[in-house]
């Protein structure tokens, strides 16, 4: 359940905390985008060298090409990637994925743990960069992340889904960024179904809410981004939140991620 995995997918679900968001100014929005953006392409560059991601279309665009020389440097050999998975296949199911080195210019983990038989899952992702040459790239160099989700049966062979959690984000320009996770939807056993989705971020002085509504049927589906309740575009949402060149899960059912499946 790591931050691409949860910007990626339509059927997950962030939700508000206390916290009221106001509208946003053309210069705010602009700013809470631009760091949506840099933990986009942090996350993205080091899915390049997950396996269980499959590669994205990088175009000639100045965004991707610097997604293209940062994920250069982490296949230059400076980098090991490791994925470890254990599964007794009747309750208990870990993975996990790691990508470091003396020589990395990052650290990166996510540890995603599943107990069938309960229903729960659990994530916890962290990200830090440690070159500063590498820390030109992006803004935000690093991140912790601590996410759980349950799912409970449902009338009409339905599953009701919650996640919830919470971490902080590091910005070479704006300091901690501290967020917190919680949201709720149903799926069926066919992975289709419903979600709304936000994710709240305390930026200085500003309350950011990016918020995701979402179905999923069996052939298609329809997603609308909300930044601060004003609907983002198609083009401000694959240039901030879903580039082209970003790696999608090879398995991206929600009943799959739970273990149903």
């Amino acid at each position: 359940m790591n931050l691409n995995r949860i910007l990626s997918m339509t059927v997950l679900s962030l939700a508000c905390s206390a916290a009221v968001a106001q509208p946003l100014n053309s210069q705010q929005k602009l700013m809470a985008l631009q760091t949506l953006q840099s933990i986009t392409l942090g996350t993205a560059t080091v899915n390049s060298m997950n396996p269980d991601m499959k590669p994205g279309h990088p175009g000639q665009d100045p965004l991707s090409q610097k997604f293209l020389s940062m994920s250069a440097i982490l296949q230059s050999g400076l980098c090991k990637a490791n994925v470890s998975n254990t599964d007794d296949h009747n309750n208990t199911a870990e993975k996990i994925f790691t990508l470091d080195g003396a020589q990395c210019p990052i650290n990166y983990k996510t540890d995603d743990k599943s107990l069938y038989q309960a229903g729960t899952s659990s994530s916890t992702v962290s990200y830090q960069v440690r070159n500063p040459n590498y820390k030109k790239f992006t803004d935000v160099d690093a991140y912790i992340m601590n996410f759980s989700g349950s799912i409970t049966a449902a009338p009409q062979n339905t599953y009701k889904i919650a996640v919830n959690g919470q971490g902080s984000a590091h910005s070479q320009q704006m300091g901690q960024i501290p967020f917190t996770v919680n949201g709720g939807g149903l799926v069926s056993t066919d992975g289709t179904g419903a979600f709304t989705t936000s994710f709240v971020a305390q930026i200085p002085n500003l309350t950011v809410e990016l918020k995701i509504v979402s179905q999923q049927q069996a052939n298609s589906s329809t997603v609308a981004v909300y930044l601060n309740d004003v609907q983002l575009t198609a083009e401000e949402i694959t240039t901030y939140l879903n580039p082209p060149f970003v790696p999608q899960e090879k398995e991206q059912n929600l009943m799959h991620l739970f273990g149903l499946l």
